[in-house]
């Protein structure tokens, strides 16, 4: 009976402390998924003024309008004046509502809403590259399904691949009810490229792929150029293409592996930076490959540079053009200068660059 009573003591200290031990493993679970989603939240996935008016009314515009209750200034998402949403006339084919944004922006998410029973359930977007491009296609032109919206209610979109843009042109091209309604918040975030300071860079091996928007010095050593203390090409805001012509038009800056021996890009910032996302545009048409990888580390004084972490550029299945963003998380790392060393994907090629942008913040919480 002794023995049975010690086994049954045993047994149940050992299920109460598996439980203790399960009940501290969730708690940690909880802990450090709130973690993780607050810092991919601060990364780069917040409105972007829509709603809150800062994104004013002059950036906004359409096509046809119902009335001057319903015009593009109506457009934001939870709107309160008015008919509460944009609404163009009855009959309007495919109208289009624009929104200009100015600065360089990532747009990963969009919330739609409608009025009542009226609203949208399919459109396309258009985005213009650079702040006097045309419009061109996102995704080639694909139909983006918006689901159900009931009365007022929101439908949240994610955005596969993410636009990179200075404007979005919306064409309703599918609605429910009898007039085309619709509201919008963006979500995403405003891209960091005007705020290098500097970048330091060998420059380009051709004269076609020179830096010839650079306004810093450069030294010519051994055949090679290199550019110091001055911003160019990769941060001036202009995404090059991939048309033909591009190419040989100097959009792109482009590295030769029988000239270069894996490029390294210095970029410096006036105050210590926290780091969570770099974007580098790439190309992939003749005659540039995609690089291998990325060797990033991070100083404050230009001397000292932490441990080279590598990240590999992969092209997303996802990803249409030849001319497209790689986009490696950067882990809250921080510095006021970023060296990247490129490394080929192969022997006898060429690597081409047109941007390169940062998501990043001061040290003390101040946007870059």
């Amino acid at each position: 009976m002794l023995c049975s009573l010690r086994y049954l003591l045993s047994w149940y200290y050992q299920l109460s402390l598996h439980r203790m031990i399960l009940r501290v493993a969730l708690v940690f679970a909880t802990f450090y998924c709130f973690i993780i989603i607050q810092l991919k939240a601060q990364e780069c996935s917040y409105p972007l003024g829509m709603n809150d008016g800062v994104i004013t009314d002059s950036q906004l515009s359409a096509s046809s309008v119902d009335r001057e209750t319903s015009s593009a200034q109506h457009a934001r998402l939870n709107q309160t004046s008015g008919d509460k949403t944009w609404c163009a006339k009855s009959l309007t084919r495919n109208p289009q509502l624009r929104i200009n944004l100015i600065y360089p922006t990532l747009i990963n998410k969009l919330a739609i809403s409608g009025r009542k029973q009226e609203y949208v359930s399919g459109l396309t977007i258009d985005i213009k590259s650079t702040p006097d491009a045309n419009y061109t296609s996102y995704n080639q032109g694909r139909v983006i399904t918006i689901p159900p919206i009931v009365d007022t209610g929101i439908s949240y979109i994610d955005l596969d691949p993410v636009i990179y843009a200075y404007g979005l042109l919306f064409t309703i091209v599918e609605h429910v009810g009898g007039a085309q309604c619709m509201g919008v918040e963006l979500y995403g975030c405003y891209l960091t490229k005007g705020r290098v300071k500097y970048y330091d860079i060998q420059d380009g091996n051709d004269n076609h792929f020179r830096d010839y928007n650079y306004n810093g010095s450069r030294i010519t050593q051994n055949s090679t150029t290199y550019l110091s203390n001055g911003v160019g090409k990769l941060v001036d805001g202009i995404l090059g293409s991939s048309k033909p012509s591009s190419i040989l038009s100097n959009e792109w800056i482009g590295w030769s592996s029988e000239k270069v021996s894996n490029p390294d890009l210095v970029f410096a910032f006036a105050t210590e930076q926290i780091f969570y996302q770099v974007y580098i545009h790439c190309l992939i048409s003749y005659p540039f490959t995609l690089f291998r990888s990325a060797n990033i580390s991070f100083s404050n004084d230009k001397t000292n540079w932490t441990k080279p972490a590598t990240y590999y550029a992969n092209k997303s299945s996802t990803i249409t053009s030849d001319a497209f963003f790689i986009t490696f998380k950067l882990h809250n790392q921080t510095g006021r200068y970023i060296k990247f060393r490129l490394t080929y994907s192969k022997a006898n090629t060429w690597m081409g660059l047109s941007e390169v942008w940062f998501m990043a913040t001061h040290v003390n919480g101040k946007h870059a």
